[in-house]
């Protein structure tokens, strides 16, 4: 089987003889949105096209258009979450994931859009997916969640299956929470980066806040004040989560899944010292930083919650950690640009 650059199936070729190359038995040109193309269409008439692939089509390969597996009966493509229409170029029932929808790309508006209606340059798996402890996608998941998988062997598992591979028997799955929460962690990073009344310059103060559940049952976040300016040469920075940015957000999660915070960015060089006119030689240039990875502190505290998941997230190495009470869930990190690009459209 051979596929292009998008994933889609183009051709099929039987059993290599002893002698020879294999033959060529099946051959597939798609529109944009995936709609085959026949045997009749622009001198496709080499006897692997398939005639009438709308109304009927039989392969022995099941997997068609960027690799999701194609319906006999009903043309549809399953895409694990649910099901896409190749000739209208749509979904066939909304995105399931409300975080999707983000008000700075218009095109994610249409709950039925496939890709961005962009099908050239993206691929749209199910937005429910696998992805690797480098933020990778892997595999599709085939629920309504995305999930971080850490063990190897669980990793090259749902790599080599060419199904949609069940939640059941992954040990290593770490549940993630949806896309309008972890665009909220990037917010904080930008905010961490930025100045503060006592901030001035930004870099040298915490951000954060909670996720969980509203009283809809939508997954939301909700944001913490800033933490005060610190100084890395006196120790690390910090937080109180429970302190809400917006007063207004009292009382919006009804059940809280976990919190996330940012380790700031800033750092303070001290050179070594010098009377005027005197030349230096020799001497020690010193570095003060904040540490990236979460705290003794901020595992502890996730001892005192079991059941949620939370987040640090590294503004000066550019890495996400993942932990809860049980200790770290991903000790290397994940980088940053991946994991926020995971569950966004």
């Amino acid at each position: 089987m051979f596929t292009d650059l998008l994933g889609s199936v183009r051709a099929v070729t039987g059993d290599k003889p002893q002698s020879g190359t294999a033959p060529l038995t099946e051959c597939y040109d798609y529109l944009p949105f995936g709609r085959m193309l026949s045997s009749s269409d622009n001198g496709r008439n080499t006897g692997c096209y398939p005639s009438n692939p709308d109304f009927s089509l039989s392969s022995v390969e099941s997997q068609k258009f960027t690799g999701q597996v194609r319906d006999a009966e009903t043309g549809l493509d399953y895409f694990g979450a649910r099901y896409f229409s190749s000739a209208q170029g749509r979904f066939t029932s909304p995105d399931p994931m409300l975080a999707s929808g983000r008000l700075a790309e218009p095109q994610s508006w249409n709950r039925y859009a496939y890709a961005g209606n962009n099908p050239l340059r993206y691929v749209d798996p199910t937005g429910l997916d696998y992805y690797d402890a480098n933020g990778d996608r892997i595999g599709s998941s085939g629920d309504t969640q995305n999930y971080i998988i850490t063990d190897k062997n669980q990793v090259e598992l749902i790599k080599k299956s060419k199904t949609v591979v069940g939640i059941a028997g992954l040990g290593s799955a770490i549940l993630l929470p949806d896309g309008a929460v972890i665009g909220a962690m990037g917010d904080a990073v930008r905010r961490s980066n930025g100045p503060t009344a006592d901030d001035v310059k930004g870099e040298f103060h915490e951000e954060g806040g909670q996720y969980g559940l509203d009283s809809a049952g939508h997954q939301v976040a909700v944001a913490s004040a800033p933490g005060p300016v610190a100084d890395p040469q006196k120790g690390g920075a910090e937080i109180e989560i429970g302190i809400l940015a917006n007063p207004a957000d009292a009382g919006r999660l009804v059940t809280v899944q976990g919190t996330f915070h940012v380790h700031p960015k800033g750092e303070i060089v001290v050179q070594p010292k010098s009377t005027p006119g005197a030349i230096v030689i020799g001497g020690t240039t010193t570095t003060s930083n904040f540490r990236q990875t979460p705290s003794p502190r901020d595992l502890t505290n996730a001892v005192q919650t079991p059941g949620n998941t939370d987040f640090v997230l590294g503004a000066r190495t550019n890495r996400v950690y993942i932990y809860n009470s049980t200790g770290m869930l991903t000790p290397n990190g994940i980088p940053l640009k991946n994991f926020l690009k995971i569950g966004g459209k």
